[in-house]
């Protein structure tokens, strides 16, 4: 029996005894530990701009509005490519062209590069108006929330990366 047929068949036990697969059960756990820490930071900023040192941002950088752009045209780029992954599934072990997902999965990826950088150019606007992280609650804030947002943008990004080398190892081993 080959590695491969073994490991099928270890599936297809769990699947018979309803264990759940380990992976969707860590991205799930993942996924609520994101929430809450989002849902968190929500809440103190919402408590921290009630304190007497709060001084709101009187300006906001125009970068902020193109990366809000570009943001929402990465958005539709992966759910294009959602779709057209779903479209253009093959069996496991048939080989594949790159059809539109995989198209619109790179330009989601490039679109999601570039967001990031447009938000490193709003932080480089902010701290060019003396809007730094020490400043005041506010901006703190600001740099907390762009920073954690480019932080789960970039994981996004590692982990296409890692699902598109996973996709091109398997198409190479298709017959």
């Amino acid at each position: 029996m080959s590695a491969g047929g073994g490991m099928q068949s270890a599936q297809a036990v769990q699947l018979a005894l309803g264990v759940p697969d380990a992976r969707k059960v860590g991205l799930w756990v993942f996924m609520g530990v994101v929430t809450s820490l989002f849902m968190l930071f929500s809440v103190a900023y919402v408590m921290r701009m009630a304190m007497a040192d709060w001084q709101p941002l009187r300006y906001v950088p125009w970068q902020l509005w193109l990366s809000t752009a570009v943001l929402a045209l990465a958005s539709a780029a992966w759910e294009s490519a959602r779709r057209g992954g779903m479209r253009t599934a093959t069996p496991p072990g048939a080989a594949s062209a790159a059809g539109p997902g995989v198209r619109a999965a790179l330009l989601a990826c490039g679109l999601s590069l570039a967001f990031l950088a447009v938000q490193l150019w709003a932080w480089q606007a902010m701290t060019d108006m003396r809007f730094t992280v020490n400043g005041n609650p506010a901006s703190s804030f600001f740099y907390l929330l762009t920073g954690l947002h480019g932080l789960h943008v970039g994981g996004g990004l590692v982990a296409a990366a890692l699902a598109g080398a996973a996709a091109r190892r398997s198409a190479r081993r298709a017959p």
